[in-house]
């Protein structure tokens, strides 16, 4: 009985880790901050929402939009509407894989 409280509580503690953690909306482990400001390609995976300074980072692409089903400000972190980023065409890739023509298609 002691070892399934113990269970328990280390699944709270990682949980409430988890809910402070910086991580974006996704989960995906990101590169530095200094890199993800100089992309390109902008979408709701570059935002991270900083504990530290209770804003959305980075803050020139960056803000809380929060939407139905946002529990914590990291998965209200979105790209934002405005900003010189909006001006940059997006580039989307189309590549066929597979023996035959069409059996395969991946876009990014």
């Amino acid at each position: 009985m002691c070892a399934a409280t113990s269970a328990k509580s280390a699944g709270f503690g990682s949980l409430i880790k988890n809910f402070f953690s910086d991580d974006d909306a996704t989960g995906s482990q990101q590169a530095t901050q200094g890199s993800k400001a100089s992309q390109t390609n902008i979408d709701d995976r570059t935002c991270v929402y900083k504990w530290s300074s209770l804003s959305c980072q980075p803050e020139d692409k960056c803000s809380i939009q929060y939407q139905f089903g946002d529990v914590k400000p990291s998965q209200a972190c979105r790209v934002s509407d405005t900003g010189d980023h909006t001006k940059t065409p997006q580039q989307f890739h189309l590549a066929y894989a597979g023996e035959e023509a069409g059996t395969g298609m991946a876009i990014s």
